[in-house]
């Protein structure tokens, strides 16, 4: 399966929540991709394995990481925890909307980190590009974003809680990222700083949830 060149960048937003100073020494990155994030990971000391859906991803993305677990992540979660495998930080960047059950997955990862943390990135289906879409008569179907075809599940603010909690986690820290237009655009950087503090305009223009759990 070939990969979508849309989640390959390195996911600098994750990397920076993470408090400074702490050192890991086993990271899993949950969805690696191509291995741009975990080997930064792995840069800075830890033994990073991953998981990637994509067979052409995690090919090269095993060039890049110690470890590579190629398939579905909700059955390769199981296997490691059956497996008695555990962490100190699991990464989950725009992974979990693709999951036929987050829930499960994220209740998993909980058990592979007993004692550790976990980042998870979220797009907001709540984004005003969805309401738009819907009072067009249509479903915005895309090749990436909020409105990926391949998603299954779908969140808002409001799930976060529910989501993380139902897992046994503590959402310690979130980052939300703001877009006026779904996709990149010169004018999401421009009106960032006066959209993320207006109410009305802060809550619709969420594009992206990164949360910090433990």
């Amino acid at each position: 399966m070939a990969h979508n060149t849309s989640y390959v960048g390195l996911r600098s937003d994750m990397l920076e929540i993470l408090p400074r100073g702490r050192r890991f020494e086993r990271a899993l990155d949950v969805g690696c991709a191509t291995g741009a994030t975990g080997s930064v990971l792995k840069q800075r000391g830890a033994h990073v394995t991953g998981i990637e859906y994509s067979s052409e991803s995690a090919g090269v993305a095993s060039e890049v990481l110690d470890e590579v677990l190629e398939g579905d992540a909700g059955v390769l979660l199981g296997k490691l925890e059956a497996e008695g495998r555990r962490f100190d930080l699991v990464m989950c960047g725009d992974v979990l909307e693709h999951l036929v059950d987050p829930w499960t997955a994220l209740a998993t990862i909980r058990l592979l980190v007993p004692d550790g943390l976990v980042v998870v990135s979220l797009p907001n289906v709540a984004h005003l590009s969805t309401f738009s879409a819907l009072l067009s008569g249509q479903w915005p179907y895309r090749e990436r974003g909020i409105h990926d075809r391949t998603h299954l599940r779908f969140f808002g603010e409001r799930n976060l809680k529910a989501l993380f909690g139902g897992a046994g986690f503590e959402e310690r820290e979130r980052r939300v990222h703001h877009r006026v237009i779904e996709r990149p655009h010169w004018l999401n950087e421009f009106s960032a700083p006066v959209t993320s503090r207006l109410p009305v305009l802060r809550r619709y223009t969420a594009y992206q949830f990164v949360s910090l759990l433990a």
